[in-house]
Order: structure tokens, then sequence, then C-alpha cells
């Protein structure tokens, strides 16, 4: 019977929130984002990148379930860091996010995002989004 306890706990202890990654080069939008559904969203557990190597940094050590990431970022470029993260994590659910696209770009980025969404997006918004994703049955 204590081998049955031992199971459920090491099962409990493993099991994780769902992962929400955001990636823009401005500080302020990441701190906004923060303040207004990290704090809130407690069942989620989100992360904040500053450009596209710190991201891809941070999804090698656990994989978002939802990425949303700018696309007009120094060093790396959002399309870069798109094309490169859905190589390493295609099962992620990602999004664009960009205060201006031109027609190319759109369709460079139709396979590597469900949705692009124009800058400013409201948080109520991004709320609704990532709840849907997480909603969603596993497709496993």
């Amino acid at each position: 019977m204590s081998r049955h306890k031992t199971q459920t706990l090491l099962s409990l202890e493993t099991s994780t929130k769902p992962l929400v990654m955001f990636v823009d080069d401005d500080p302020m939008i990441l701190a906004s984002v923060n303040r207004q559904l990290a704090r809130k969203m407690t069942s989620i557990d989100f992360v904040f990148c500053d450009g596209g190597a710190k991201a891809l940094a941070e999804a090698a050590k656990r994989p978002p379930d939802v990425l949303f990431s700018d696309l007009r970022m120094p060093v790396m470029n959002g399309l870069v860091f798109l094309t490169e993260f859905s190589k390493r994590h295609p099962k992620a659910t990602r999004f664009a996010i960009t205060g201006q696209l031109a027609a190319s770009e759109l369709v460079e980025l139709e396979p590597l995002v469900e949705q692009v969404f124009s800058k400013p997006i409201d948080c109520i918004q991004l709320q609704e989004i990532i709840i849907s994703v997480i909603s969603r049955p596993n497709e496993s």
C-alpha cells in the first residue's frame, strides 16, 4: 500500500502547469503582460524573454505550450526566431504580434503561426486565447 502512495505522490510532483512564453524586445510590453496576465492566471506558468536567442534557450529547458512572439526585434527578428522555434518545438501553438507587417511577411509566417495579431493587443483577448489553446484536447 505504501508503494501505491509513493507512485501517486511522484506523479503529482511531476505534473506541470501549462507554460506560456512571451518574446518581445520591449521591456514595457513584457512587464505589462506580466502584471495583467501572469499575476492573475495562477494556474499557468509564464516566461518572458527579451529576444529570440534567450527564448530558444528557455524553451530548451521547458518547451512552452503557447508562444507569443513579436516580429520586429533586433539581433534575431521574429521570422527567424519563429522558423527556428517551430523546427525545435512543432507542438507548441505559436502566435505573432506586430505593429507592422508586409504582405510578403504574412506569406512567410503562415506555416509558422496560428494567427498574427496587431499591436497593441488587449490583455483580455490574450487571456481568452491562452485559455482556448490550453483547453484544447491533446492531439498526441
